[in-house]
């Protein structure tokens, strides 16, 4: 009996001493994890939105083969760029949120080459990148982009409420209208798009913003209030997961609104 509590001993003080070695790690792991999830609902604040890529970089530092918190990574630059904007930052900062956008998003595809969030935000940065560059700086590819969303369209085309209709509204728009004339492309197709995006998520106010600027540049100016209008009368939270996109789209709403009607938007 003596020998086999010693054994036992043994065994259990081993036991004792691996556990202790792996769990500060994984106790540290779960620690960052719990900071992003606090962090990520007060990602309207720009401080907040560095502070969650920060933790991120630091979360994938300990999984560096980690998909999901590579998508993650990605969408924060993504969201810092697009929050930086309406900031009215130097273009060097903008520049700089959405290619480490687009960068994380490929190392998510390294390790899922089907990643949705992946294939996503490495298409949507890239055209980022080509509108701060503009259309000649070297940054866009058609092929690049249509390879991207195929995989998002073919797995889930409603990822990002609707973004796959709404980046090819967009893309239509953003278009120079010399060029659609030569491609025989209308914004009644961007219309058509933006139109979709909203079916598969109508509280997402940016496929609202998006369709009233389409409806703007094709002279509705009634149909592009209305658009607008329902944006700013809304709450943000009306769509809790997007409530910081949804602020800052009602901001951007503001801005359209006095400069197109010169007078004050509607919940001034």
């Amino acid at each position: 009996m003596k020998k086999i509590s010693q054994l036992t001993l043994f065994v259990l003080v081993l036991f004792l001493c691996n556990f202790s070695g792996a769990a500060p790690e994984d106790h540290a792991l779960a620690g960052l994890k719990a900071e992003a999830e606090k962090i990520f609902p007060q990602r309207y604040e720009v401080e907040k939105a560095r502070q969650l890529i920060q933790v991120y970089e630091k979360i994938l530092a300990q999984v560096p083969n980690s998909e999901e918190y590579w998508v993650r990574l990605s969408y924060a630059h993504f969201w810092l760029g697009d929050r930086l904007a309406v900031e009215k930052v130097q273009k060097k900062e903008l520049l700089d949120a959405y290619d480490k956008s687009s960068q994380a998003a490929r190392e998510a595809i390294r390790v899922h080459p089907d990643s949705i969030g992946g294939n996503f935000w490495m298409t949507v940065s890239q055209g980022r990148l080509t509108l701060v560059k503009g259309i000649l700086g070297g940054s866009f590819s058609l092929g690049t982009s249509i390879q991207g969303m195929m995989v998002v369209s073919r797995d889930n085309i409603n990822f990002y409420f609707g973004g796959v209709y709404r980046y090819w509204g967009r893309f239509v728009f953003e278009i120079p209208k010399i060029a659609r004339r030569i491609i025989d492309f209308k914004l009644v197709e961007s219309v058509y798009f933006l139109k979709k995006a909203i079916e598969v998520e109508p509280n997402f106010f940016m496929n609202h913003v998006y369709l009233a600027e389409t409806y703007l540049a094709m002279s509705q100016k009634d149909l592009a209030r209305e658009e607008l209008s329902w944006v700013l009368k809304a709450r943000p939270g009306i769509l809790p997961l997007a409530e910081p996109e949804n602020r800052l789209e009602q901001d951007r709403a503001r801005l359209i609104w006095k400069e197109e009607f010169k007078e004050s938007p509607p919940g001034s």
